[in-house]
């Protein structure tokens, strides 16, 4: 899956994102799968490069991303394991995603 979100602000905003750490596995970069217990989870990439949030969510938005006021950002996820083993079956996510600004 690909979404596309434009965020709108000051280039002095210092804006980041603030992803809901609950929704990761513990200690990995991978969200937790609320459908079945499989093995599997989604990594969410950010322009191509996997979205690794700081202890407390945060993710600082790239500058280069910023054109005429607004920061475009291109997020796709895929499939990941979260264990040596994965099982069929479904694998479904909830990613809740905040815009901090200063």
């Amino acid at each position: 899956p690909e979404a596309i979100l434009k965020v709108k602000c000051s280039n002095t905003a210092n804006p980041r994102i603030s992803f809901n750490r609950s929704q990761f596995v513990d200690n990995m970069q991978i969200t937790k799968n609320n459908a079945t217990n499989n093995g599997a989870g989604f990594a969410v990439y950010l322009d191509g490069i996997q979205v690794k949030p700081d202890e407390s969510g945060n993710y600082t938005l790239n500058s280069s991303k910023f054109e005429n006021g607004v920061y475009t950002l291109n997020f796709s996820a895929r499939y990941a394991a979260v264990e040596n083993t994965v099982t069929p079956g479904s694998v479904e996510s909830v990613l809740t995603m905040t815009v901090l600004t200063d």
